[in-house]
């Protein structure tokens, strides 16, 4: 049976569901096989536009990787064909009563995915990137600890981008440059990324886009005022209601 799941050794730990990507990569990077690894990464090569996207609703991060074909020279990275093949690759909760998350990696069109992007942040042009690095990347860096960021799907996609880096055939400098465009987007989308790590429940989406409930969309969407000022009107009028009751009470037993 092949292990595809990570599990912490802090037994506070989630666990990450594996079981989305590639198992002959999964197998090969839980046995160390680099030679194996080495074979498969030579496979399905292609070059990719990687977009680190969010989607404000659901305060949710995932990467997005466009297929670039050799023959589109008229391709635009601000207009996007509908009918372009991608790879949508996020970190999120599969089961909270489980304590599990899951690495997603879903084929898809740019149409099917582009009503749940909010905003885009153009990463680079990886070359020569093999498909089954896109599972290594995800693999190599999917989080171990609970407390080290693993609620954090921000957190996640950047180490993505930058981890798959390591597997493409640009110059040496690339890596340099994805990390100084990361690090740019996200000063640009801070906002999201603090809900990231300050709401636990950020990695989770309803299946309109992954299959959950958000609470951060609750908490933080068109409703989040109205829910804040219920709460601070509930905690101002409870001891009123409280001492109301004991009075009547004491009252009721008095008169008996």
């Amino acid at each position: 049976m092949v292990e595809n799941t990570i599990q912490s050794i802090d037994s506070s730990a989630y666990r990450v569901n594996l079981s989305h990507l590639d198992e002959n990569i999964v197998i090969a990077h839980n046995n160390k096989e680099r030679e194996s690894l080495r074979r498969l990464l030579l496979l399905s090569q292609h070059d990719y536009y990687v977009f680190l996207c969010v989607n404000d609703k659901y305060a949710h991060a995932f990467v997005l990787c466009v297929t670039a074909e050799e023959n589109d020279p008229n391709f635009e990275l601000s207009n996007i064909p509908d009918e372009k093949p991608c790879w949508k690759i996020h970190l999120a909760f599969e089961s909270m009563h489980l304590r599990r998350y899951k690495i997603y990696k879903e084929e898809c069109t740019y149409e099917e995915v582009k009503d749940t992007i909010d905003r885009r942040y153009y990463v680079g042009k990886y070359n020569g990137t093999s498909e089954y690095a896109l599972d290594l990347a995800a693999v190599e860096v999917a989080p171990h600890r609970y407390n080290a960021l693993l609620n954090d799907c921000m957190e996640f996609a950047k180490k993505f981008c930058i981890k798959l880096s390591d597997y493409c055939n640009n110059e040496h400098e690339f890596k340099d440059i994805v990390k100084d465009r990361i690090r740019n987007a996200t000063a640009t989308g801070y906002r999201v990324e603090t809900v990231s790590r300050r709401v636990q429940s950020s990695a989770i989406t309803g299946h309109v886009l992954y299959g959950g409930a958000d609470v951060s969309s609750f908490l933080y969407g068109t409703h989040g005022p109205a829910v804040v000022l219920a709460v601070v009107i509930f905690l101002l009028i409870y001891p009123i209601l409280v001492t109301v009751l004991v009075v009547a009470i004491v009252k009721y037993y008095s008169i008996l």
